[in-house]
């Protein structure tokens, strides 16, 4: 096995050459295996080779063969340890000592570049994830600068949020014309899409994305009646109730 790193290192030393065809690639590139990464301000070389997919901030195409280095074809061995809603345990197995390593989001076949991070073989903890998003893994061995090898297959994770957000700390009402006006501050959760307005068999759904929201319902009962309000993220997980008991005055005892 140490002959065969040996082998490759010398290989890849002998490959230090500059691309010289006629349509050298500008130095914003990276190659991965028999794909490049063109890297903007200038896109124009986007148009030099097949075009496989195009981001804001660059694009990866199948370049002439002319415009490749020769990179060995292995791929590091990626698995998923653990999944929760904070963070992904990844394992990745390599027999070399830099993974470029890749977290995307959106349901494309190549990432964008601005998700690369480079780690070393072992485990790997990847923070600020999205509970309810899915998420693409993908590694590829780091061989010298702007020279990668090509991608591994990527691993799909569906992060399953199971957190119920936070109540809202706060509720107020106003009861004017036969009307309850009612205002509560939002949970601090980050990912409410909306609250539910539970009373009197009856219920009501607001979209509120503001610090303060509020709303209002219809008069509909005399004495004192609690209305409950309940708010629910994306995921459909729902937070405690946060309870105001509405108090209507019997206009004809005069209270």
């Amino acid at each position: 096995m140490l002959l065969i790193i040996l082998g490759i290192a010398l290989s890849l030393l002998g490959c230090q050459h500059q691309l010289s065809s006629p349509h050298t690639p500008p130095l914003n590139y990276l190659q991965f295996g028999d794909k490049i990464y063109f890297k903007g301000p200038d896109l124009s070389a986007c148009q030099q080779g097949r075009k496989l997919i195009q981001f804001p901030e660059g694009c990866w195409i199948v370049p002439d063969k002319s415009f490749l280095k020769p990179v060995p074809a292995i791929k590091p061995h990626l698995k998923i340890v653990k999944v929760n809603s904070a963070e992904i345990t990844l394992q990745v197995l390599s027999l070399f000592p830099k993974i470029a390593l890749f977290l995307w989001e959106n349901n494309t076949p190549l990432p964008p570049i601005s998700a690369l991070q480079e780690v070393s073989p072992g485990i790997i903890r990847l923070k600020n994830i999205k509970p309810g998003k899915t998420y693409f893994i993908s590694g590829a061995v780091k061989y010298k600068p702007k020279l990668f090898g090509p991608l591994s297959p990527p691993l799909k994770v569906t992060i399953k949020d199971t957190t119920p957000p936070l109540p809202c700390p706060a509720v107020a009402y106003v009861i004017k014309n036969n009307k309850v006006q009612l205002l509560w501050q939002a949970s601090a959760s980050p990912d409410v899409k909306g609250y539910y307005l539970l009373w009197n068999n009856k219920k009501k759904f607001v979209k509120c994305k503001e610090k303060f929201c509020q709303t209002e319902i219809e008069l509909n009962f005399s004495g004192r009646k609690e209305i409950k309000i309940i708010a629910v993220d994306y995921a459909g997980n729902k937070s405690k109730a946060q309870k105001i008991w509405i108090k209507q005055l019997n206009k004809e005892k005069g209270e």
